[in-house]
């Protein structure tokens, strides 16, 4: 049963039938089974070895040893339950000694606090002992290597090329027109783990979880802070910093240019389409509550840049509905509705692109160039690709 698309789609889908029909659907080929897809029946012995329990002429034979009950050797099994009861008898006979353990013990080079602590476990009168002596050096041992690694992690400071590296492919995340959404939880993860997929250098192997989530905070920290940025890029491409209009107000180009600073990421057309999108949004936002509080000043400045950066910190600070005021919900939960109902063929790029010409129409032609998809470098290409999927 299908849910009923909410009144952003309808909108989106009414804007849509009034500029430019949809392309018709073409129907796929039907994938065909091949005839030879069915698996063998049967074991025919096409190995060349004929069927347990017949013989090369096809007749049946008696593996046993005919009821005679002769042997034509000692079987392993035997030999090793003849060893085995032998030792037994051995170890009744020759207790292990303090003596011996002495004698043992000449083999090791130990230190005088280890030579104690084993001439204890020698004197010991049961297996109980011996166990709980065991467990108390096993859990020792650990509570040392918990404190050595600790040690190393506070020790640990990420290089410099990593750092630089974990900045620039965060910053490049936000200004992809592929990616999944804003504010979801694993984006960083996804950065994390497509720099270790395209073999960036100096990266904390995956058993060092300390270290590697110093990455990821670095990863986290350079989104939220490149989300507040967009933000203000896209407040300030309509408003003053004042809240007053803005009498040149930037084309899409501008303000892809302006998002993008010294990024490593080039625009490309599908950049600027997803940020006349965003725009869109913002826009409808920001007059949406200028009517709901008409008598207070609106400023087009985002919100406190500290509650911004502490966004993610925050667990159930609110649904994410389209109830919600906060920008970057309402973006990532219509991508989510868009992507649900807007399913016919073309109709999503059809969506966006129809708001991007309304963008044009509003704030000019984009001044600029743009690369091509196939321009990119190969580890944009790979964000591009991963960055796509869910990461919600």
């Amino acid at each position: 049963m299908t849910s009923t698309p909410p009144a952003y789609i309808l909108q989106l889908r009414a804007r849509n039938i009034a500029t430019a029909p949809l392309p018709p659907a073409t129907p796929s080929p039907t994938p065909r089974l091949g005839s030879n897809d069915s698996p063998l029946e049967g074991d025919s012995g096409i190995d060349g070895n004929p069927p347990e329990g017949q013989n090369s002429d096809g007749n049946n034979q008696d593996l046993s040893n005919m009821g005679t009950g002769l042997q034509t050797g000692p079987s392993w099994s035997s030999m090793n339950d003849f060893g085995d009861s032998f030792m037994s008898g051995l170890q009744l006979l020759v207790r292990f000694t303090p003596e011996m353990a002495r004698e043992l013990k000449k083999l090791k080079g130990l230190s005088a606090e280890s030579d104690l602590d084993y001439e204890a476990y020698a004197k010991a009168t049961t297996v109980e002992e011996q166990h709980a002596r065991n467990t108390l050096h096993v859990l020792e041992v650990r509570d040392l290597l918990r404190r050595l690694v600790n040690d190393s992690n506070e020790q640990y400071r990420v290089p410099p090329a990593v750092l630089k590296t974990s900045k620039e492919w965060a910053s490049a995340t936000l200004l992809s027109p592929s990616v999944y959404c804003y504010k979801g939880k694993k984006i960083a993860e996804t950065v994390f783990n497509t720099m270790r997929a395209m073999g960036v250098s100096d990266l904390p192997s995956a058993q060092d979880t300390g270290r590697c989530d110093m990455v990821l905070e670095i990863i986290r920290t350079q989104i939220t802070q490149g989300r507040y940025n967009l933000k203000e890029k896209i407040a300030l491409s309509l408003y003053n910093k004042d809240g007053s209009e803005k009498k040149n107000r930037w084309d899409i180009g501008t303000l892809v240019k302006k998002c993008i600073g010294e990024s490593r990421a080039p625009a490309i057309v599908g950049t600027y389409i997803r940020f006349a999108w965003l725009r869109s949004i913002w826009l409808e936002l920001h007059l949406s509550a200028g009517q709901e509080q008409p008598n207070n000043e609106q400023s087009a400045t985002p919100v406190n840049e500290q509650d911004e950066q502490n966004d993610d910190a925050r667990p159930s600070k609110r649904p994410r509905t389209e109830a919600t005021t906060d920008f970057w919900d309402v973006v990532d939960v219509r991508l989510e509705s868009m992507r649900q109902h807007l399913t016919a063929p073309g109709e999503l790029q059809a969506t966006f692109k129809n708001i991007y010409d309304n963008d044009v129409v509003l704030y000019g032609n984009p001044k600029g160039s743009v690369k091509k998809v196939q321009e990119l470098e190969s580890w944009l290409g790979k964000l591009h690709e991963q960055t796509a999927g869910n990461m919600s």
